[in-house]
């Protein structure tokens, strides 16, 4: 049930977005899966901002900051990290092709007592993540909501 609210209330919005707006300009996206107080329900909506300024959340996330100040400043996210702790978040492009549909991915970074977790890029709560998750369903979606908008 989490997963069709998600999806119904904002994935296949975003996605339908992200479908058009990279047709004519650079589009990033992101996954945020990091510190969900109900793993069973998911992350709920605006966990990322808090985690990002609120230090008894986990955070300051600084690289998730780091990021965010660098597309505000020159309207790409990679611009202000030379570190080997960020890795380089992909543009969004369409189609079927090894680069298409890449989204940063933010994922907990403590897999159990002491035992850090890195991503296959070997940054310590950073991977990357293809959209391609409930693509059937979320398309579907997108079809009704084109078909009855609200």
């Amino acid at each position: 049930m989490a997963s069709f609210t998600g999806d119904m209330y904002f994935q296949e919005g975003r996605r339908l977005f992200v479908s058009y707006a990279a047709q004519t300009q650079k589009v990033w996206g992101y996954l945020f899966s990091r510190g969900k107080p109900t793993p069973q329900l998911g992350a709920f909506h605006s966990l990322d901002v808090e985690y990002y300024f609120a230090p008894e959340i986990g955070g300051p996330d600084y690289q998730g900051i780091d990021y965010l100040i660098s597309f505000v400043c020159t309207m790409d996210p990679n611009n202000a990290h030379t570190e080997s702790s960020y890795i380089h978040w992909p543009e969004y492009k369409l189609g079927n092709g090894p680069e298409a549909r890449q989204m940063l991915h933010y994922i907990d970074p403590v897999v159990g007592a002491g035992t850090a977790a890195a991503s296959p890029s070997g940054v310590l709560g950073l991977g990357l993540v293809l959209d391609t998750y409930r693509t059937d369903a979320m398309n579907y979606l997108i079809e009704l909501f084109l078909k009855y908008p609200l």
